[in-house]
């Protein structure tokens, strides 16, 4: 059974378009650097390759712009929080929320949430979760399991704490326009406003391909969708009938979505591979105590199979000089 990415490769070759004229978009680039080395290894005449590159470069192009770095990012974010929050961290403090907030920012902005909707909400809860006096003490010895640090805080601090909630929806809003302003972006904020105003985005010169994608971010499902319906795309899923059509099967769950939607069912193949279950199934067991150890293994055992391989390649091309 060949790797997926080396039978996309065949199968894209034998559709008969010119390879300059094709861009091949990866999940990232791992899978862009095997993709065209398979690529190569079934060319046997010069040619030009097709463009390879992965979804998050897609957005930036037709973003127009790049994100800043992460401490830019939380500098602007800190000028920002200075001048809502009453009384602020000083800038050390602070760093280790900035990462998590720009995070969370980037998630909102992946799957298209309404960060006032959501940041409303939470500061409601966790006001909520700070007075337990209308609980009886077995409720609050069950919920003090999930907020011991909270329940040490004394009252100034909690205040503080539960202060920084309300003002994350006001922090977010501040934080697009500053951004802006400063003409400077993160990875989501670049992705939603491509998600959010694709009927700008001209015809690509190049047939789009998308390859080997599996759980989709709503921004990246409805670029994608609007590639697909708009510009004549193809996608390549990475599928099997033995995750796709078992429902227990977990990593057939967003596939079994897809396949029902009116735009990306069509894109899936008439006859679903059914590679998996006809395959033997070799298992070894290494027991190992470290994480570390772990990418030793992987790494040795696939400098063995390249050293099989090597070693088989020689036997064979010696045997071909003997003579008969």
């Amino acid at each position: 059974m060949n790797p997926f990415l080396k039978e996309t490769a065949q199968k894209i070759l034998e559709s008969g378009r010119d390879l300059k004229e094709i861009t091949v978009v990866l999940p990232n680039r791992r899978a862009g650097l095997f993709f065209t080395r398979y690529m190569g290894e079934l060319i046997d005449e010069p040619v030009w390759m097709p463009e390879v590159i992965t979804i998050e470069q897609l957005f930036y192009r037709l973003a127009g712009n790049t994100p800043a770095d992460e401490l830019s990012l939380i500098f602007e974010l800190y000028e920002l929080y200075r001048q809502i929050q009453t009384e602020p961290e000083d800038f050390d403090r602070f760093y280790f929320w900035g990462e998590l907030i720009l995070k969370d920012f980037n998630d909102l902005d992946q799957f298209l949430a309404p960060a006032k909707t959501v940041y409303t909400n939470l500061a409601e809860i966790k006001e909520f979760e700070s007075d337990l006096s209308f609980l009886s003490e077995d409720q609050k010895e069950l919920i003090s399991q999930f907020w011991k640090a909270f329940e040490r805080q004394n009252a100034s601090e909690q205040e503080r704490f539960l202060r920084f909630w309300q003002i994350l929806a006001q922090l977010y809003e501040g934080f697009q326009a500053r951004l802006r302003t400063a003409g400077l972006a993160y990875s989501g904020q670049l992705y939603r406003q491509v998600a959010e105003n694709t009927d700008p985005i001209s015809k690509p010169e190049k047939h789009v391909v998308f390859v080997g994608f599996n759980a989709f971010t709503l921004t990246e499902e409805k670029l994608i969708k609007h590639f697909v319906k708009e510009f004549g795309a193809e996608i390549f899923w990475d599928v099997d009938a033995y995750y796709l059509d078992d429902r227990l099967q977990e990593a057939g769950l967003f596939f079994r979505d897809y396949q029902k939607d009116p735009v990306l069912g069509k894109t899936f193949p008439e006859e679903i591979p059914a590679e998996i279950s006809q395959k033997a199934a070799v298992i070894h067991t290494h027991a190992i105590p470290l994480k570390s150890n772990q990418a030793n293994l992987v790494r040795y055992r696939d400098w063995e199979t390249d050293r099989k391989s090597t070693r088989l390649n020689s036997s064979h091309s010696a045997k071909s000089r003997m003579p008969s």
